[in-house]
């Protein structure tokens, strides 16, 4: 339910090693809240969640401390590493089907 997804959000909040930003944009424009977990190995990784619905339509890994890892060195911090945007989704009858054509 939206009141148990709020309370959900609101306890993640209130953990230090967590982060909320309402204010997030996804690679394809939408934008959303944020979780940002805390940084490891010089990267954080955020879920991004539709305001209204409250779904997961993106995760993304951002550089945070390029000297963290030697791999990661002469990358800008602030680069996204990874993202995963989940654009649509669809119910199908077996493994083999893949949804409706975009």
């Amino acid at each position: 339910t939206p009141q148990l997804q709020a309370a959900i959000f609101n306890a993640l909040a209130e953990l230090p090693e967590i982060k909320i930003d309402t204010e997030a944009t996804d690679g394809a424009g939408r934008q959303g809240d944020a979780i940002r977990t805390a940084v490891k190995h010089g990267v954080r990784v955020e879920y991004l969640f539709d305001p209204e619905g409250g779904g997961v339509f993106a995760e993304r890994t951002i550089l945070v401390d390029p000297a963290a890892d030697r791999s990661l060195q002469g990358i800008h911090a602030g680069t996204v590493i990874s993202e995963q945007d989940l654009l649509e989704e669809a119910t199908v009858d077996s493994t083999k089907e893949t949804g409706p054509a975009v």
